[in-house]
């Protein structure tokens, strides 16, 4: 065996575990930093884009001779907007020297959910705006003859998978209640996300 698996061996092997296999969180670090040097010699390493330098990060170390498993937070759902990061779960042999990530099931939020955002009342105000020609609304892009509905004045930051779900529901309501204003004379352009009154073409 090579003297650094030798080493991490012998080392998972002074420490007092639980009754689970659990290792110290003290060692964590320890066993993250000596994993790592081993991490290239081990077959499925570089699965799910797994790297030695991220392994300063594992938690929840569990040692059953001869698996070593951990927890190790990901972020690549987080680089793409997402507000939680991905806990990945690997086993990881050292006599056969493979890797295998096991679960990728949970998360953790690692930006404060957003409060609910009530998407009907903000269409009741949306559309008794554009009936009274409400200019002032800061949600609302006027032009001539047409007011279009800006999605990006209306909601608070948030990240991109939250404005994302809040958009496509403010979409499907106004979808669903637009005829309110035919009343008014206005209709409704769903793919621009707009109302247009009605006859306009005809009055210029």
């Amino acid at each position: 065996m090579k003297q650094e698996f030798q080493d991490l061996y012998q080392f998972l092997s002074t420490l007092a575990l639980d009754e689970y296999g659990g290792v110290p969180k003290e060692a964590w670090d320890i066993v993250g930093h000596r994993l790592a040097s081993i991490w290239g010699e081990l077959q499925g390493a570089r699965q799910e884009g797994m790297a030695a330098w991220k392994l300063f990060r594992i938690e929840d170390v569990r040692w059953h001779p001869p698996i070593l498993s951990f927890v190790i937070e990901r972020h690549g759902a987080l680089m793409l907007g997402s507000s939680r990061a991905t806990l990945q779960e690997w086993a990881v042999d050292l006599e056969a020297r493979t890797a295998v990530m096991t679960s990728s099931s949970r998360y953790r939020q690692r930006i404060p959910r957003q409060p609910p955002v009530k998407v009907s009342v903000i269409v009741d105000h949306l559309l008794e705006a554009i009936r009274q020609e409400n200019r002032e609304e800061p949600g609302l892009l006027w032009g001539r003859n047409m007011v279009r509905v800006v999605a990006s004045r209306i909601f608070p930051p948030a990240s991109q998978e939250t404005m994302r779900g809040r958009r496509q529901r403010l979409w499907k309501a106004l979808d669903e209640r637009a005829s309110e204003l035919e009343s008014a004379g206005w209709t409704y352009d769903a793919a621009r996300h707009a109302f247009m009154r009605k006859n306009a073409g005809d009055a210029e």
